[in-house]
């Protein structure tokens, strides 16, 4: 059950350089993302996915909390980049009852993605390659740039490959929110949603609806935190009415070393 913490740990915790990216609110702003081989840095990540059994006899809830660590393996040419996510700690409750760690020597997951900001290709050592869900992230990681300068207010929208269904795309529409504080660094805001089948003449419950809030460093460009809501995930476990919520945090020192008070409190018992 944990290697589903790395299955599910977004694009928001690839580290980089972005380029052309002014710090001004006011300003347009253009990015790709550009990095070099060797790079590292460390984030965590909180994760809730609630809903109810399959058989319908009461609810499900599943918390994961991890750390880990992402380094820069290969930058080609053209800026394509791959990088490893190795787990350095992880822990999962199901309806709170601890889950033990998986045996054997963690594996890094390898991840391939582009200029553009959208993820070409997974490769998870330690599961099945196949698996719908591994496709899944395949487009819930991806975070793609805009096409020209946008300022504060204005969207975009990007049509990329639905990994689960060959031949079709899905349409993901980003929006330039402004500048705020984050982890007391001024930090670019964007918000992304995008909703696409699972499958092919999908009902409702087969549709992923996501919603994502990412923060870049208004000065370095790199990644901050990214919060993820995706209702109808695919999991390698039965359930219904499924959604996760998941926060993605760079660890910053002096700020969230030890935790993040906002993933803390996702993870916390719901208030009667």
């Amino acid at each position: 059950m944990n290697t589903v913490i790395r299955r599910l740990t977004p694009l928001a915790a690839l580290i980089g350089t972005i380029a052309g990216f002014p710090a001004s609110a006011q300003d347009a702003h253009t990015w790709t993302f550009d990095y070099k081989k060797g790079e590292t840095a460390r984030f965590r990540t909180y994760m809730k996915i609630a809903g109810r059994m399959a058989d319908a006899s009461g609810d499900l809830v599943i918390l994961m909390k991890s750390t880990s660590k992402h380094t820069v393996t290969d930058v080609s040419a053209d800026g394509t980049t791959v990088y490893d996510q190795l787990d350095e700690t992880s822990e999962a409750k199901i309806n709170g009852k601890a889950i033990p760690p998986k045996a054997g020597e963690v594996k890094p997951v390898s991840i391939t993605v582009d200029k553009s900001g959208l993820v070409l290709k997974r490769v998870n050592a330690s599961g099945d390659p196949v698996s719908r869900p591994e496709r899944a992230i395949i487009a819930i990681q991806s975070m793609p740039v805009p096409p020209m300068p946008v300022k504060a207010g204005e969207s975009w929208k990007t049509e990329f490959p639905n990994p689960l269904m060959r031949g079709q795309k899905i349409t993901a529409t980003s929006t330039l929110v402004g500048v705020e504080k984050v982890l007391g660094i001024d930090a670019v805001k964007i918000n992304l949603t995008a909703d696409f089948p699972s499958t092919f003449g999908a009902s409702e419950n087969e549709i992923i609806h996501l919603q994502v809030s990412y923060h870049l460093d208004a000065k370095t460009h790199k990644l901050l935190r990214a919060y993820y809501v995706i209702k109808n995930p695919l999991l390698p476990l039965p359930g219904t009415n499924m959604e996760a919520r998941v926060l993605v945090s760079s660890i910053v020192p002096g700020a969230n070393d030890m935790a993040d008070p906002e993933g803390e409190e996702l993870l916390a018992p719901a208030k009667k």
